[in-house]
């Protein structure tokens, strides 16, 4: 018997997107006016020219991210995809941010959207 849903999974904005070309470990975003509310989801797509290390998710909050798609294409661009549910606030002005290996002159870009998530209760 499949769960009985809740809520429906919506779209609540665009938290903003950022792009360098610069080398670095990391990129950030400041949280635009409006900020996120607590409960909803933040999905972060992120990527990258391939190399190999550890990727993960962080905000000034303290949120908890999960790395839930990680994939390389053609062994030139790495898309990774983290998610933190049932967030605690993030005010405007507050970071969000991705760490990952390095990148050296290459295009490195990150979108972060924010989701209400719907509730399910599965059997």
């Amino acid at each position: 018997m499949a769960g009985t849903a809740y809520g429906a999974i919506t779209k609540v904005k665009d938290i903003g997107t950022y792009s360098l070309t610069t080398n670095g470990t990391s990129i950030s975003l400041t949280v635009p006016a409006g900020g996120v509310a607590a409960g909803n989801s933040i999905i972060i797509t992120f990527a990258m020219a391939e190399q190999i290390g550890t990727v993960g998710c962080a905000d000034q909050v303290g949120n908890s991210y999960s790395v839930d798609v990680d994939v390389s294409l053609n062994n030139a661009v790495r898309t990774v995809v983290c998610a933190a549910h049932d967030v605690s606030a993030l005010s405007s002005g507050q970071w969000i941010q991705v760490t990952h290996p390095t990148v050296t002159d290459r295009p490195r870009g990150v979108r972060r959207r924010v989701q209400r998530t719907g509730h399910f209760r599965h059997p």
